[in-house]
């Protein structure tokens, strides 16, 4: 009789089977479905495909003694073939991100936060990680769901200045409008943070949620690893790597229906196949969407809908990567990745319209709560957003280690249209005469609903904004392989950076009726009263390095630090009303610089219980640098306290955790963490709506994350997870001398929040069943998102300090459901799904462009859109 193939593994040697050439078994074998068997982690740390081995060996009676050290790796081989082949017909292929255990276990994630892949569950670190399926099935398009689903993660957006663009990520409390970012966001292995500049307005680039492999969010300081930026923690957006055999391919389209809104597209389709098998091959990736917007434009002095759904948006974006393998141990990959986003519009609305006054009626009337959601600017706000990331990837293998070099450039372009009508209004007039104590103003346009309302769109002030970033950055590392007592990684970082912002504004009706009455003959009427460009140049040299020593075969030592030396350099002009110079012609130049050798660094133990349960604690520091303040409007009258630069701000954390599995079917993780955060960079703003950046004392950082994986049963998967954390200012900070007695030099308060819009509360569960439709797979889940109230105390609400508004309102408690269902036949996945299935509609980050004003602006969630999808996936 023929001996099965599990007995026939057993009588066979590698030689016979590769040809008697080792090194060919290497470079050209085809793994089934394009898995790597040793790449795929199960629960008891061993691959999936080695447990099906396992499993398997007792039909040729397989012993771990003898045979096994031989045969090993050819069995894996043979048996995950085997298997593979055998559940052709009915089985999903394997994805080699995650590690599944067919034993009914929650599946594990392969990271590689510390630099080498691991096990999720086996990495000392409190980690978030997602693969592509699991931002699929939650909905995740964009990096404002990612922050909702991600426990301890806030993403602030602007609904004034900006229009959209201003937007803050931070993790564990550790936020910032101003400066450079403090979290560490990364597409693979390049940085693609960028500072926050008071003139333009723009946020961090985030790329397109499409052909990932995997997200991660690192939380806590990550400064040994990654650097400078990841201060409160790091983001990392890892795409799929190009193969050598094998081919995969995945396509998508969806379309959706936004409740009183209008209509989402989406499509995408990626490739990847060899080109020279086992020398050369590639990976190609096309995505596009088209949000449909949800609030309509109306005419501010009629109430007439000029456009409906205003706030659509488009994007697309592209990936094309190549893997060269000239020989064994080498691979070379070079990539570009290509994204640009456009928006039609802001998308802000009014809290309320204008009321009927004399000849200006309004017919429509603002009403959010109830889903009539309008926006009154003079102008459409639209704003462009271009990145193109070239990078090339080297990996040399040395027997015992891996060369990694790393060198890419990014080019990034923004523009938007900022319609500043209202803040002119607010702040500016109509000058009428003199008297003895000056000029008498009439405030605003005249529109008896207020000075932020006009009555004109001749009154219209358009502001030209732009940035542009150009950054190159270069690192090399070696890591050692494979397991053993002691394993480490260490490394030179190199970084060059050139940002420039760009400000234009102008405004015939106050140049006409409030500058040319001040100051006769001083400019046109299509002359800017303002223009600003500041160029930022950042250099960094960084070398770091992190070792784990197994001190027994439980307890391992972690030990990390970089040194790094950082130059900033800026050069400034300036001319127009507002600026420096105070009248348009002349420009007023500045520049300067700055240096800084700051440190990172960590120590943490780890104890593994069992390989399934292990606990840890660590010390860390993380930074981010410093760098120039554009100089303020001598009309501000601060110029006596002005602070031409500002210094980095650092953060000294302390975390302990515990991560593992309970039998086989729960999985959790939990941490708590205490940081102090010291010499914290804010943006000090003044009444005239001009502000710098400074160091503003320290602040204190404390909570915890948890999370829990539970199969109730084998079809029935429930997740949950909280996150608290509380950032307040350990100390009060004054500046004094901003006008003689006057009590607005409050900065910031002891006991205060640092980020007023931070939720404290971060709670999420998520309920998925499984069953069978007939051959089909099925599947139905549902999520709830719950972010509490910030119940303060602010600073603002103090009358002594200099953001005093004692109208301002911060953000409610939030909840959002999300549902899908799904139904997979081979190849092809069906989903219908709906997204805030509640239609919650919270008023968010509202907003006034000053006290002076009773116009606020706000934004929300998209309302409930609902909608379908086809998946593809070979």
């Amino acid at each position: 009789m023929e001996p099965s193939r599990g007995a026939w593994c057993l009588e066979c040697t590698i030689d016979d089977l590769v040809g008697h050439s080792p090194k060919s078994a290497r470079t050209s074998t085809q793994f089934p479905n394009g898995t790597d068997p040793t790449k795929a982690v199960g629960a008891d740390g061993t691959t999936g495909d080695l447990r099906r081995v396992k499993r398997l060996g007792r039909i040729g009676e397989l012993t771990v003694k003898g045979y096994f050290k031989r045969h090993v790796a050819l069995c894996a081989l043979l048996a995950a073939s085997y298997a593979n082949q055998a559940g052709a017909q009915t089985a999903t292929p394997a994805r080699a991100e995650k590690a599944n255990d067919n034993s009914g276990a929650a599946a594990d994630i392969v990271v590689t936060a510390n630099r080498r892949s691991e096990a999720l569950s086996t990495v000392p670190i409190s980690i978030a990680a997602y693969t592509g399926d699991d931002l699929r099935e939650s909905g995740v398009k964009s990096m404002i769901d990612l922050a909702q689903k991600s426990p301890g993660v806030q993403f602030d957006q602007s609904a004034g200045f900006g229009a959209g663009t201003q937007t803050f990520v931070s993790i564990r409390g550790i936020a910032s409008t101003i400066g450079t970012s403090t979290t560490g966001v990364y597409i693979d292995d390049t940085p693609v943070q960028s500072r926050v500049a008071a003139l333009s307005y723009f946020g961090n680039p985030y790329p397109a949620l499409f052909d990932l492999e995997r997200v991660e969010v690192l939380r806590g300081p990550q400064g040994s690893l990654f650097g400078a930026g990841a201060e409160g923690g790091a983001i990392r957006f890892i795409t799929p790597s190009p193969k050598v055999s094998g081919v995969s391919a995945t396509a998508r389209s969806e379309i959706g229906f936004i409740d009183g809104g209008g209509t989402n597209l989406e499509a995408g389709v990626a490739v990847g196949a060899p080109i020279i098998e086992g020398k050369l091959g590639f990976r190609a990736s096309f995505w596009t969407r088209h949000d449909g917007g949800y609030i309509d434009r109306i005419n501010p002095l009629t109430g007439d809908v000029l456009i409906k759904n205003t706030n659509s948006a488009n994007a697309y974006a592209g990936r094309l990567a190549f893997a060269f393998v000239p020989s064994d141990g080498i691979t070379i990959t070079p990539a570009i990745y290509f994204q640009r986003q456009t928006n039609a519009d802001a998308p802000l609305f009014y809290l309320s319209a204008p009321q009927p006054a004399d000849s200006l009626q309004t017919r429509n009337i603002a009403d959010p709560k109830n889903g009539v959601f309008l926006n009154g600017r003079l102008l459409r706000q639209p704003f462009s957003d271009r990145v193109i990331l070239p990078s090339l990837k080297v990996e040399v293998g040395l027997g015992g280690a891996t060369l990694t070099s790393i060198t890419s450039y990014v080019d990034r372009r923004g523009k938007l249209l900022s319609d500043t009508t209202q803040i002119n209004g607010a702040f500016f007039g109509t000058v009428t005469g003199f008297d003895e104590n000056g000029p008498i103003i009439v405030p605003g346009y005249g529109n008896p609903n207020g000075p932020e309302y006009p009555t004109s769109y001749d009154q219209a002030g358009p502001q030209d904004i732009r940035t542009s970033l150009k950054s190159i950055t270069q690192e090399v590392r070696i890591s050692s392989d494979g397991g053993g007592p002691f394993k480490w990684t260490a490394g030179l970082f190199y970084l060059h950076t050139e940002q420039t912002d760009f400000q234009r504004a102008t405004s015939p009706f106050v140049v006409q009726n409030y500058i040319l009455p001040l100051l006769p003959n001083s400019q046109g009427l299509n002359d800017p009263i303002l223009y600003s460009q500041i160029t930022q140049t950042d250099e960094q040299y960084s070398v770091f390095g992190q070792a784990d020593l197994g001190l027994t075969d439980k307890l391992t030592l972690t030990v990390g630090g970089r040194l790094s030396h950082h130059k900033a350099d800026y050069n400034q002009e300036q001319s127009g009303f507002l600026s420096a110079a105070q009248v348009w012609g002349p420009l007023v130049t500045s520049s300067g610089g700055q240096s800084e050798t700051p440190w990172s660094g960590k120590v943490a133990l780890d104890y593994k219980f069992s390989p399934t349960l292990m606990v840890y604690g660590s010390a860390s520091r993380g930074y981010r640098i410093g760098g120039a303040n554009q100089p303020i409007s001598s009309t501000c009258g601060v110029s006596n306290i002005f602070k031409q630069t500002y210094n980095s701000d650092y953060v000294n954390s302390f975390e302990a955790g515990s991560k593992g599995r309970i039998g086989r079917k729960i999985r959790f993780d939990v941490d708590a963490f205490y940081v102090k955060w010291k010499n914290v960079q804010q943006n000090v703003v003044f009444p005239c709506a001009f502000g710098y950046i400074d160091n503003t004392g320290d602040a204190t950082v404390s909570g915890f994350d948890a999370s829990l994986d539970l199969d109730v049963v084998r079809n029935l998967k429930i997740s949950g997870s909280v996150s608290y954390a509380k950032a307040t200012f350990s100390k009060t900070v004054l500046i004094p001398g901003v006008a003689a007695g006057d009590p607005g030099s409050l900065v910031v308060r002891k006991g205060d929040q640092v980020n007023p819009y931070q939720s404290p509360w971060n709670l999420s569960a998520s309920a998925e069943y499984s069953f069978d439709v007939g051959t089909s797979k099925a599947k139905i889940r549902i999520e709830n998102i719950y972010r509490s109230k910030n119940n303060g105390p602010f600073t603002s609400d103090d009358p002594r300090a200099v953001n005093f508004d004692p109208l301002r309102v911060y953000n409610p408690a939030t909840n959002q459901v999300n549902g899908r269902a799904t139904i997979a036949m081979g190849d092809l996945e069906f989903a219908i799904f709906v997204q805030n299935l509640t239609n919650s509609r919270p008023l968010l980050f509202q907003y006034r462009d000053s006290t002076a004003t009773t116009l606020f602006t706000a934004n929300t969630f998209t309302p409930r859109t609902i909608g379908a999808s086809i998946d593809f996936r070979y």
